[in-house]
């Protein structure tokens, strides 16, 4: 039985401008890339609080991958890779406003690729607010009672 893609969808990687994403995310996610394992539509969605934009993320993903992956890019894999990275600046004042418009599907995987120490706050803040985007977007189905109970019990 062989592997296959997930559901189209989004992955945001919070912190991908650090060491964890250089040196294993991104190569990961190449190589992932490469062998049909992605989902077939979506962005790769960096984001961090840093002074860089999307064609510096690109670079410094190209680098990565060059640096770190485990198989050889050739320059074709590299591009199809690297056509699907996205880049959001994380600014403390707006909230995630610029992430989400630079997100183009309503299902997504959001990586902390943050340091021990920032996760608790990261989790906190980030992932709730990524779930409610996600709620806006989709229309409300009526749950069966049961149901309600279930999805009760595991927000809390």
């Amino acid at each position: 039985m062989g592997l296959t893609p997930p559901p189209d969808q989004d992955v945001v990687v919070f912190g991908a401008s650090g060491d964890l994403s250089a040196r294993k995310l991104l190569p990961a996610l190449f190589n992932l890339s490469n062998e049909g394992l992605l989902p077939q539509r979506g962005s790769i969605v960096g984001a961090a609080p840093v002074e860089m934009d999307e064609a510096g993320f690109i670079d410094f993903a190209r680098d990565s991958v060059r640096n770190f992956s485990r198989t050889k890019p050739t320059a074709k894999a590299l591009a199809a890779f690297t056509k699907r990275l996205r880049f959001v600046r994380l600014d403390p004042t707006a909230g995630l406003r610029d992430l989400r418009s630079a997100l183009t599907l309503d299902r997504r995987l959001a990586y902390l690729a943050v340091p021990p120490s920032a996760s608790p706050g990261c989790a906190r803040r980030v992932v709730p607010r990524l779930a409610h985007a996600v709620r806006q977007r989709q229309p409300q189905r009526r749950r069966q009672p049961a149901a309600r109970a279930a999805a009760a019990a595991r927000d809390r």
